[in-house]
């Protein structure tokens, strides 16, 4: 038996469809198939049925069903349990990938008293990855930066799995750039023509989230629809924040931030530029959005990782 194939099965009828639930779990459609098909051969069971409305469970699949459900409730309830053996001497986070949470979680590390044997988990993921560590236990805080584009998916999941999400502050894109960078000297608010001409470093958009046969590949481009993409010189999508960084560092590469690194020059050797107020405001909604925490609501956090929620909330605000 595989828990985690259930759990594929599970998002198949919440979905009705494999191509859809394919795209939630970050699975090929073919792949989900070759699931369901050898899942169905395993115990013999016809689970769903093709309707006009997509895939409904056959009265088999719904028996079958059922029993996936409580068998997944009871696993993930256990494996909460193997996470908090040891809560006391431990903090498990997981967060998106923004440079401005790391910076505070670094500071963080430096100024938590010590403590023998105390283990940090800080993982970084996409926000549907951060949201399911938190409902399985294997963090007890999720923090995500979400645009606006993907605010009501990632609402809908956090509330689907009884989880509270808990807005801390809007972020205001700006460009980033090396320390000496030219367009560091121009010392004034970016245009849209400072731009031309330049390679961007970018992490791409997951597929899930994209438009079908679209050949914009970020929520950057999607939301700088102000800017002429093809007057640019290069796009280099990374998903490694070392390589993003060494890209910055290394070359005349810019990227676009969600939020300001507190010590981003010192650290990181790059630096913020705001852009100007007229250029941002023809960005569009992928391009605006916020960061968010999420938690188990009534479960009191460890006191490292209260810790560094309430600093994460102080620098937020500041």
């Amino acid at each position: 038996m595989n828990i985690q194939n259930l759990r594929y099965l599970l998002e198949i009828a919440q979905r009705g469809s494999v191509t859809a639930a394919a795209k939630v779990l970050y699975l090929s459609q073919p792949r989900l198939s070759k699931i369901l098909a050898e899942t169905e051969r395993k115990y013999g069971v016809a689970i769903f049925k093709r309707e006009n409305n997509g895939l409904t469970p056959t009265e088999a699949g719904q028996k079958f069903l059922k029993i996936a459900r409580d068998i997944v409730e009871e696993a993930e309830g256990k494996e909460k349990l193997l996470y908090l053996v040891d809560q006391a001497n431990s903090a498990r986070i997981s967060a998106t990938f923004l440079s401005f949470t790391c910076d505070v979680f670094l500071e963080y590390v430096r100024t938590w008293g010590e403590k023998d044997g105390f283990r940090f988990f800080y993982k970084e993921t996409d926000p549907l990855a951060a949201i399911g560590d938190v409902f399985t236990g294997e963090s007890e805080l999720g923090v995500l930066h979400l645009h606006n584009g993907v605010l009501e998916l990632a609402r809908r999941e956090v509330e689907s799995r009884g989880l509270y999400m808990e807005k801390l502050s809007d972020t205001v894109p700006h460009l980033v750039v090396r320390v000496g960078h030219p367009l560091a000297r121009l010392n004034r608010p970016i245009r849209a023509e400072d731009l031309y001409g330049q390679s961007f470093v970018i992490y791409p958009e997951l597929d899930w989230l994209m438009p079908g046969g679209s050949s914009i590949h970020s929520s950057v481009e999607r939301g700088m629809k102000n800017m002429d993409w093809s007057r640019i010189g290069k796009i280099i999508y990374v998903s490694s924040r070392g390589t993003f960084y060494d890209l910055l560092t290394q070359t005349d590469a810019v990227a676009v931030g969600a939020q300001a690194v507190n010590n981003q020059e010192r650290v990181n050797q790059v630096m913020s530029l705001p852009f100007d107020p007229d250029f941002v405001a023809g960005f569009e909604g992928a391009m605006n959005g916020g960061v968010y925490v999420v938690y188990r609501p009534g479960q009191e956090l460890s006191e490292a990782v209260d810790g560094f929620l309430q600093m994460l909330r102080q620098v937020q605000y500041e």
